[in-house]
């Protein structure tokens, strides 16, 4: 609230917006964006860049769990990326409000690639929708939830190159639609294409649709996943020759309830007796090392699946 676009951008004298803060970046470069609610529609093009969110607009200390930043599109996405070739990174953002009828909470336009760590996507039409499938994309330690179609959607599939669709630790629940979904896929040149989803520590629960849905000469492989409530299924995939082509990598939890804290409400974390805590795989080595709140990862034996590590403060006792 202190930010005013004709500052210098530093900590002392920020910048009020992330559009005129993004405009400012170098081909190379990241934004640091205090808590609160900013409403327009942030466009990125071409080079390297991060938007991280989740600071105290005080101190500019990092806290992602007090300190909620949130991109509210009205209507319109509130993440559009354009630049062909570029590599942009999401952290610590809220994305929300992208309610037309193509709209997305990130919408993907060009051949990019993409890093999502530790966001919500919620209360949009779609969570993250990409025009093509040379696309990059990782998704770690982020909810995409509560949107009114899929949570991550391809709608057009015809570019002649294979993009690659990772999930680590995320949650994909209450989508009006699928989890995860690509229409049909068209043909360019003699060569279909879909796109290769990897999901590892994943949770894909009470989606509308299938927890996962791929169409096309690509895979869909999950471990240490859990996939339960989808009203059409935990998964199905296709090939051209109608062949299932879903790579059940092992240790997936297709019949237990992820027992969310209170998913009515939203609250997606996991309480001790859920079989999501104390059960996923490690992936330190894949970049995982917090959960979406800033908890280092694990907190325990082993990895929690799920965006939320579970985690109890340890009851104090007084010895007098």
């Amino acid at each position: 609230k202190t930010g005013n676009d004709a500052n210098n951008g530093s900590p002392s004298a920020p910048w009020a917006s992330i559009t005129y803060g993004v405009g400012r970046l170098n081909a190379t470069g990241t934004l640091y964006v205090a808590a609160g609610v900013y409403t327009n529609n942030v466009i990125l093009y071409e080079g390297t860049k991060t938007i991280r969110g989740g600071y105290n607009p005080t101190d500019w200390s990092w806290d992602p769990a007090g300190q909620i930043t949130e991109v509210f599109g009205k209507a319109s996405p509130p993440v559009t990326l354009l630049a062909a070739n570029s590599t942009n990174t999401l952290c610590n953002l809220t994305l929300r409000g992208g309610t037309n009828s193509d709209a997305a909470g990130i919408r993907v336009f060009q051949a990019c690639s993409l890093v999502v760590d530790s966001c919500t996507i919620t209360g949009n039409t779609y969570g993250v929708t990409s025009d093509n499938f040379v696309l990059q994309a990782l998704y770690r330690n982020t909810v995409i939830a509560r949107n009114t179609s899929h949570g991550i959607y391809a709608p057009i599939t015809y570019l002649s190159g294979l993009g690659l669709c990772r999930l680590y630790n995320c949650t994909v629940a209450n989508n009006g639609g699928s989890g995860f979904y690509t229409a049909n896929p068209s043909t360019q040149a003699g060569y279909k294409v879909s796109l290769p989803v990897v999901a590892t520590n994943t949770l894909f629960t009470s989606n509308g649709g299938y927890g996962i849905y791929l169409k096309g000469d690509g895979t869909a492989r999950a471990a240490y996943s859990l996939l339960y409530g989808n009203t059409s299924g935990a998964w199905a995939a296709t090939n051209s020759a109608n062949a299932d082509i879903f790579i059940n990598d092992g240790n997936n939890f297709t019949t237990q309830s992820p027992q969310y804290v209170g998913a009515a409400s939203g609250d997606y974390r996991i309480n001790a007796d859920s079989p999501a805590y104390n059960s996923g795989a490690d992936l330190t080595a894949a970049g995982v090392t917090m959960d979406l709140t800033g908890t280092l990862r694990p907190r325990h034996a082993t990895f929690d699946r799920g965006a939320y590590e579970f985690w109890m403060p340890p009851t104090v006792i007084v010895i007098r």
